[in-house]
């Protein structure tokens, strides 16, 4: 073991002595693709931070059919395990919204017909439908002020909605009627309208949103949602942004770094076919280049995170991130060792393998 440990530091000192530029060339291409990436990679734990912080949220769309058929399956799923699939630092919340066109609408015994109307089906407590309506399957309505200034609607009324009279319990500043969602619907209303710009009418979808969810074991739900034929939309966030942007930069520093690194191996070639010629084993030789390569990688990345340690003192105020410093130190460092690994392994094990008379310095 000390003969092969000595074989690989004097392995190291010859690659130096040799190619002192390229030594240096190397040092110089991966610490600057350290630093480089270091800004996506901020981006990326800032997004990863403020996602795991903030709640995770599912949103989706139903056609009005399925609507009706399935609200009350997700509806009691959620409202019956709020407690399980709550996040740490907010309750669960969530709803269906749904559009309706030329609706006829008794308020206080007196039809009217609204063009259009939108209305939230409410899962969990709010701050405008609370828990005993949503447990009790309280016949209430919560009005947009806009509504209730056009129809001179306030509280204590009596709004006539989806065959159901129901009691204004709020005002609020919205454009919307909000109810629990177990509501009876024994009357319902068109979801299709006609668009000024064409003759066939267009079916409007329901959406789904729920929020303040945890972000671990939500398998179950999603399973519930999908199995009421909720169409759930991708989410796209700055995480994913961040993450593209970094494999963008991984891609084109992989690219230089395997370009120095085929230089680096190509100029010693004449050490490592020598030492093939004097009876070096393909393994020992493979092992002294990846040592050479790694503690090189090493010494760079490390460089590269203390340089990118002071940018962050100077910068502190627009880049720090308490509590997550662990993991974006983790994906700084362990990409680019997993990056110089990759474009480096396959060349060094190929030149390894090659015998002395494949040199050109040994032809």
């Amino acid at each position: 073991m000390k003969n092969k440990l000595l074989f690989c530091f004097n392995s190291i000192k010859q690659s130096i002595v040799n190619k002192p530029f390229v030594f240096i060339l190397m040092f110089l291409v991966i610490i600057t693709t350290t630093i480089c990436t270091s800004i996506p990679i901020r981006l990326e734990v800032r997004g990863i931070r403020d996602d795991y912080e903030s709640g995770y949220s599912i949103s989706g769309k139903i056609v009005p059919n399925d609507f009706l058929d399935n609200r009350m399956l997700i509806g009691d799923y959620v409202f019956n395990n709020r407690s399980k699939l709550k996040h740490k630092n907010f309750d669960v919340q969530g709803d269906f919204t749904v559009h309706n066109y030329d609706c006829d609408i008794k308020i206080n015994g007196k039809e009217n017909v609204l063009d259009t109307i939108s209305v939230d089906f409410v899962f969990t407590a709010n701050d405008v439908i609370t828990e005993e309506n949503i447990l009790n399957k309280q016949a209430v309505v919560v009005v947009g002020d806009n509504l209730a200034k056009e129809y001179n609607i306030k509280v204590g009324d009596i709004v006539n909605l989806y065959g159901n009279d129901l009691k204004v319990q709020r005002i609020v500043s919205s454009t919307i009627f909000i109810v629990p969602y177990n509501l009876p619907i024994n009357k319902w209303y068109k979801t299709s309208y006609t668009p000024d710009y064409d003759t066939k009418p267009v079916e409007r979808e329901c959406g789904l949103y729920i929020r303040g969810l945890k972000h671990f074991n939500l398998g179950k739900l999603k399973s519930v949602i999908r199995q009421s034929k909720v169409k759930i939309a991708p989410k796209f966030t700055a995480v994913n942004s961040a993450s593209l942007l970094l494999i963008g930069l991984l891609f084109m520093c992989a690219i230089s770094t395997m370009s120095i690194m085929n230089y680096w191996l190509k100029c010693n070639s004449q050490k490592y076919s020598t030492f093939k010629t004097l009876g070096c084993s393909p393994l020992l030789l493979a092992g002294a280049m990846i040592i050479e390569t790694f503690i090189i990688a090493i010494i760079s990345i490390g460089i590269g995170v203390l340089i990118d340690y002071i940018i962050s003192l100077i910068m502190q105020t627009k880049i720090v991130f308490p509590g997550y410093e662990w993991l974006y130190y983790l994906i700084l460092i362990g990409g680019q060792i997993v990056s110089v690994a990759i474009v480096s392994l396959i060349a060094i094990i190929k030149r390894a393998k090659a015998l002395p008379a494949d040199s050109k310095f040994n032809r």
